[in-house]
């Protein structure tokens, strides 16, 4: 019977992705055969020999159709033949506008006439028509879907470029494109499958701010929000493998890194050559995949009937891959120190207890079944939705709870009409904002009250965060003080063989210890998966590296006034005595400059941080004052002969000490629960605002008798769908793409962290203006 149900699920979700040509906007009252009569016409032969699509799945499209359109844009005046006036009607092609969805701010395309729609249809369909998965003459359903919502959006021709993916859903409402009405639309019809009726799940994973902060060095910051922002992934990826990626509203997952890794293990191709993408050629830490880029928080759009269990697999599944990741980091640390899988049997005990509730998940969820519908599918009443709402607002609100309360419902809970024709029909995705509403409530309620089982702790503390034991292979330690726990203990060894993993006097649990090892363990797994990046490096970020940036960057702009310098040839036989025992990450920018740089000056710029972390790490942990004194004497000649090489290259005899600062940039964006939410100076603009200025126009002048027509057209947008992708993605744009490229291409920086409004990185002080 699931099996049954799944394969219903996916070819009524391919179904509901080609129900609307992705050329619709510019084919739109040019086409004698109907925007449906070209390319989705043939696809659907293609997909569903004999007839086309079949009837039960036609109407389970349909109405998947009306619920996305009804929850995404106004609709506009039609007769009783469902036809519409024309005054409402837009020829994308003479007069191509775009607006945005959350400024409002209009974009004039001039004319695409040019572009015949016979040509553009016959591009769409083969570009389409080749994302068809058929392995064995079937179609497999799955991964045809997997590939259209991937690669659909893709340009299918270099002279469409970006527009390809703009290209509006509604010519009349062009703020959001056609991929995100047909993500919806397989969202709606993936919930509705099987008779089944639409929720909004909103789960958030947790601690987000003490998991962070927990750390010892930048190292350590990196390794806890990039963990949180896998583990998030590992949530979401429950609902994406039985439901697609496109039931995730929030975030946007297209062309996530990391979402991309997954589909390819589920059999989508991803070109070679020139198309390559960053995540399986980039050999180093500037890899995407180490962007940690993914919120804590996500919604979704699941059926009903399969909400409890979806979270209690996505509560199972987060905690059975953090418990698993822990496992790898002690048997890392058994390796390192030489031990049995028996020997550390106390360390596994300890690890399954203090797992057993990581991370901490918070899940709410609000049915469309809170609606009542009338017989033509239509909003009935919304009683039920009404008090459910009530519940979480103050009792002089409770009659009219947030949405439901708004100028906005009551204007779209009942048709208005104009010149006699229908202007608005309440289908029940209209309501989107209002479960919306429902589920931020109830979720943020869910977090008051933490719910968790006591765990016993009788040891000695970790030493980073200093709530949980530590981690040991003998249980008699735990009562000793951290100095007197003998040569023995595995955590001496530890620093002794991989003293990045501990340092001096460190004693981990089990979150501490996977958060220092994750570094290492994401780079294997990486090198791993990917075929491609076998000699990927792992992650490291050093503070001495980016206060000495601007310095390093200095000898690489100065290169041709280093050749046979004394002081130059001093520096590189002072670094060539020693070895580093970790390469250290360099910031983005001076690594690319040392592509073209000599190999005696690349090698001097990276080995110069990495044994001057090595001399002061050695020098604070030496047990003797005459070894603390040579490896103080070993830093202070390479120092100085750095010293000596900066005077030369400035031509001087003014003393230049190399930089020894570098700043923290900490930014975090405001109101972005407002923004979300749609509430107060955030969020969309007004209806009027969202229409093309053809429409806007006609319709303002029938504003002019109308009162509800002209209170609709004043009123501000609530939130929907397409906007909290539009919002998604611009936030997933500033992590992934503009942050990176202003803090570590212009800059001598490093990211540390950047999801959606947060930004942590290292910038060094010269360029500390420039990047804020």
């Amino acid at each position: 019977m699931t099996d049954a149900r799944d394969h219903l699920r996916w070819q009524v979700k391919v179904a509901a992705w080609v129900h609307d040509p992705a050329e619709k906007a510019l084919v739109l009252l040019r086409d004698p055969a109907g925007h449906t009569g070209g390319t989705v016409s043939r696809l659907m032969k293609n997909l569903f020999e004999g007839d086309g699509l079949p009837d039960e799945l036609k109407a389970i499209v349909q109405q998947a159709d009306w619920w996305a359109a009804a929850a995404d844009r106004p609709q506009f005046p039609q007769d009783a033949e469902r036809h519409y006036q024309p005054w409402a009607r837009v020829d994308f092609a003479k007069s191509p506008v775009l607006i945005h969805p959350l400024s409002g701010t209009e974009y004039d395309l001039k004319k695409l006439e040019e572009i015949d729609f016979e040509a553009i249809k016959a591009v769409s369909f083969d570009h389409l028509e080749r994302l068809i998965a058929k392995p064995n003459g079937a179609v497999d359903w799955k991964r045809t879907f997997l590939q259209l919502w991937r690669f659909g959006p893709e340009s299918p021709a270099p002279k469409l470029g970006a527009l390809w993916r703009v290209l509006p859903a509604e010519t009349r409402v062009p703020d959001h494109s056609i991929w995100e009405h047909l993500r919806l639309v397989s969202a709606f019809a993936g919930a509705m499958a099987g008779g089944d009726t639409p929720a909004l799940l909103s789960v958030s994973l947790g601690p987000v701010q003490s998991f962070i902060a927990q750390a010892r060095s930048t190292s350590d910051l990196w390794a806890g929000s990039h963990l949180l922002s896998r583990l998030a992934w590992e949530a979401m990826k429950v609902v994406c493998k039985q439901f697609g990626p496109d039931a995730i509203l929030f975030p946007d997952l297209h062309g996530v890194p990391l979402v991309d890794v997954w589909l390819e293990d589920n059999g989508v191709r991803f070109e070679d050559g020139e198309r390559k993408p960053d995540w399986k050629r980039i050999k180093s830490d500037a890899n995407p995949l180490f962007s940690a880029t993914l919120p804590n928080r996500f919604l979704a759009l699941v059926p009903h009937s399969q909400v409890r269990d979806i979270a209690d697999k996505i509560t199972q599944e987060s905690r059975r891959w953090a418990r698993e990741q822990a496992g790898r980091a002690w048997s890392r640390i058994l390796e390192a120190t030489r031990r049995s899988d028996e020997e550390g049997q106390d360390g596994r005990e300890q690890l399954a207890r203090q797992l057993t509730e990581f991370p901490e998940i918070h899940w709410a969820a609000a049915p469309w079944s809170l609606i009542q519908f009338t017989s033509d599918a239509k909003v009935a009443s919304v009683d039920s939705l009404k008090a459910a709402l009530g519940t979480f607002v103050p009792a002089e609100n409770a009659r009219k709870p947030g949405f439901l309360g708004t100028t906005a419902w009551d204007l779209l809970s009942k048709e208005l009409t104009v010149e006699g024709s229908v202007f608005f029909e309440p289908y029940p995705g209209v309501l989107y904002p209002a479960l919306y509403d429902l589920t931020d409530r109830a979720s943020a309620a869910a977090k008051t009250a933490r719910c968790f089982a006591q765990q016993p702790e009788y040891g000695y503390r970790c030493t980073l965060c200093g709530e949980r034991e530590w981690l040991t292979t003998d249980r008699a330690r735990l009562d000793r003080a951290r100095g007197s726990t003998g040569e023995q203990d595995i955590w001496r060894q530890v620093h002794a063989r991989r003293p990045a993993w501990a340092r001096e006097g460190e004693r981990l649990c089990a979150w501490c210890t996977l958060k220092r090892l994750w570094p290492a363990l994401f780079a294997e797994e990486v090198r791993t998966q990917i075929e491609d990046l076998a000699g990927l490096q792992r992650y490291v970020v050093s503070t001495h590296t980016m206060a000495l940036a601007s310095t390093l960057n200095e000898l690489v702009c100065a290169e041709s006034k280093l050749k046979e310098r004394p002081a130059f040839q001093r520096l590189q036989n002072e670094l060539e005595s020693l070895e580093a025992q970790a390469r250290v990450s360099l910031p983005r920018r001076l690594a690319l400059e040392l592509d073209n740089c000599t190999e005696a000056l690349a090698a001097v710029v990276r080995g110069l941080p990495a044994v001057l972390d090595d001399l002061r790490e050695h020098a604070r942990e030496a047990r003797s004052e005459a070894k603390q004194r040579e490896f103080e004497r070993k830093r202070r000649a390479i120092e100085t002969a750095l010293e000596d090489t900066l005077q030369e290259v400035r031509g001087t005899t003014e003393r230049w000490r190399p930089e020894a600062y570098y700043a923290l940039l900490l930014m975090d964006g405001d109101h972005m629960g407002a923004w979300l939410s749609g509430t107060g100076s955030c969020g969309r603009p007004t209806y009027a605002e969202l229409w093309h200025p053809q429409v806007r126009a006609e319709a303002a002048r029938r504003a002019e008798v109308s009162a509800p027509l002209d209170d609709y057209l004043k009123m501000k947008a609530p939130v929907s769908p397409a906007y909290h992708t539009a919002l998604s993605r611009a936030l997933n744009g500033f992590s992934s793409t503009v942050a990176r490229i202003v803090v570590e291409e212009l800059h001598l920086g490093k990211v540390i962290y950047a999801g959606g409004d947060d930004l942590l990185a290292m910038v060094g002080v010269r360029d500390l203006l420039a990047v804020m």
